[in-house]
């Protein structure tokens, strides 16, 4: 209760919103453009080192985001630049990766990365739920009916270090290939609410959807698990700690911080 009652009067306070919202955005952009520059060493493509330094001005200009709204135009900019390069890394000719889209995912990259969030924000809820903390009430996502929006902002550091890396590694390797994804049941009852990207052409037309199979899932599942218990140095602890357990360790540096316990939140960026 006490931990919820802080949470709760810290979300009326419009500097620590927006301090969230900046670390949050901080985060997510410096881990994507790692991933980068991590392909970039072997790629040594033009393109990708224009997206590197496009983000690299954007985590500089980060400090004077003066509200939420502004990080959040920050981390659409850089989402662009990101999701524009990501299909530079594949090297395995039978996958490519043009765009990014959620609802529904329209090729196998795009299947795994929606399945990959998802799982990523299970897991984030439970780890929030297990610390006391109201998953419904973030920062940088809004609140909405339904919507744990305090697993989503504490997920955003992670999607790029858990799901993205995995997708890649999982295409480049050839542990998945075409026939372990397949398209939904013609009379599935999912409504698909396709976002507004891309041709108007393609907005028209009934979006189509691609998701993992049978075989697929089980591939993913198991690679997930692996990803997980992978060991990363955690510099608030000095000490190599699992991905999931740095997870879980970032969930309560954020209790610490609604506290007063800690001063500010700090996104987990490996060097």
């Amino acid at each position: 209760v006490e931990l919820r009652v802080a949470q709760y009067a810290k979300w009326q306070d419009e500097a620590f919103r927006t301090a969230m919202a900046r670390a949050i955005v901080k985060g997510k952009i410096a881990n994507q453009r790692n991933l980068l520059l991590r392909a970039q060493r072997e790629l040594r493509l033009e393109s990708l080192a224009e997206a590197i330094a496009g983000m690299r001005r954007m985590l500089l200009s980060l400090d004077e985001a003066r509200d939420a709204d502004t990080a959040r135009g920050f981390e659409g900019q850089a989402a662009a630049l990101y999701f524009g390069s990501y299909g530079a890394c594949i090297r395995n000719p039978s996958f490519s990766f043009i765009r990014r889209s959620r609802r529904p995912p329209r090729d196998p990259v795009n299947a795994m990365l929606s399945f990959g969030y998802t799982l990523l924000n299970l897991a984030m809820e439970s780890l929030v739920l297990r610390a006391g903390l109201d998953p419904a009430l973030g920062t940088f996502h809004s609140p909405e009916y339904g919507r744990p929006s305090l697993a989503l902002d504490l997920i955003e550091e992670f999607r790029p270090l858990v799901v993205d890396s995995l997708a890649l590694r999982l295409v480049n390797r050839k542990q998945v290939s075409l026939e372990d994804f397949e398209e939904p049941p013609a009379d599935d009852d999912v409504a698909w609410a396709e976002e507004a990207e891309g041709a108007e052409a393609e907005a028209q037309a009934k979006p189509k959807a691609v998701w993992l199979g049978e075989t697929g899932r089980r591939v993913f599942f198991r690679e997930w698990g692996r990803r997980l218990r992978e060991s990363m140095f955690y510099e608030p602890r000095h000490e190599v700690r699992t991905l999931e357990d740095i997870m879980r360790h970032q969930v309560y540096h954020y209790a610490a911080v609604l506290k007063g316990e800690q001063d500010a939140y700090y996104p987990f960026v490996p060097r």
